[in-house]
C-alpha cells in the first residue's frame, strides 16, 4: 500500500516536472513580444511632500520596469499630447479622442496613466494611549486599449497607520507611506497589459 502511494506521488512529480520544462521551453521558443505603451504624466492634485511623489514615481518606475513592455519616449507622449490640444495644467485625464489619436500616433497598444486625488491626515483619537496616526490616499487609473477601442478607469483608496510605542517612532509620513505602498500595489494590478506582459 505504502509503496503504491510512493510509486503514485513520484508519478505526479515526474508530471509536474515535465510540464513546467515544456512549459519554460515554450516561453524561451516563443517570446512573448513586448506590449508597446505610452505612459501619461502623473497627475497630482494634492499638495503633498516630495517623499510622497518621490514613492509614487518610483513604485510606478519599477512597475513598468519589471514589466515586459516597450516604453514610447516620454518626449514623444509630451509632443502628441500638446499637438492634440491637451491641457495638463486642469489635472484630468485626456479625453478619449486624445487617448486614441495618442495611441494611433505613437504606434502603441495601450495608454496609461495614474492621477493621485487626495492625501486625508487622520489625528489619534481622544484618550488613545497608542498615539495612532492614519492617512487615506486615493488614487485613479486610466487605460485605453487601441484594437478594443476601450477605456478602463479604477478609483482606489487605502489607508496606513503609524501605531508605535507612544510618542516613539510615530509620524504622519509613515502612516502616508504605508497608504501609498498599499494604494499603489492595489493600482497597478489594474492594468489588463499586466496580466499577461509578465507571463
Amino acid at each position: 500500500m505504502k509503496k503504491l502511494k510512493l510509486l503514485k506521488f513520484i508519478f505526479l512529480l515526474i508530471i509536474f516536472f515535465v510540464m513546467f520544462s515544456s512549459n519554460a521551453s515554450a516561453k524561451k521558443l516563443f517570446p512573448i513580444p513586448p506590449i508597446r505603451v505610452a505612459v501619461l504624466p502623473i497627475i497630482n492634485k494634492t499638495d503633498e511632500q516630495p517623499f510622497f511623489l518621490d514613492l509614487v514615481n518610483k513604485r510606478f518606475n519599477n512597475f513598468l520596469k519589471n514589466s515586459n513592455i516597450e516604453l514610447v519616449p516620454e518626449k514623444e507622449v509630451m509632443e502628441y499630447l500638446k499637438r492634440s490640444g491637451y491641457d495638463p495644467e486642469k489635472k484630468e485625464f485626456p479625453s478619449k479622442d486624445t487617448l486614441k489619436y495618442l495611441a494611433i500616433m505613437t504606434n502603441a497598444d495601450d495608454v496609461i496613466g495614474l492621477s493621485l486625488e487626495s492625501v486625508i491626515r487622520e489625528a489619534p483619537a481622544l484618550l488613545d494611549v497608542t498615539y495612532k496616526l492614519s492617512a487615506q490616499v486615493s488614487v485613479k487609473t486610466i487605460e485605453y486599449e487601441r484594437y478594443k477601442d476601450d477605456i478602463l478607469t479604477y478609483d482606489f483608496r487605502e489607508k496606513g497607520e503609524s501605531s508605535n510605542a507612544p510618542y516613539k517612532g510615530v509620524s504622519m509620513e509613515k502612516a502616508i507611506i504605508n497608504a501609498t505602498d498599499k494604494v499603489m500595489d492595489e493600482a497597478l494590478k489594474s492594468y489588463v497589459f499586466s496580466g499577461f506582459s509578465n507571463l
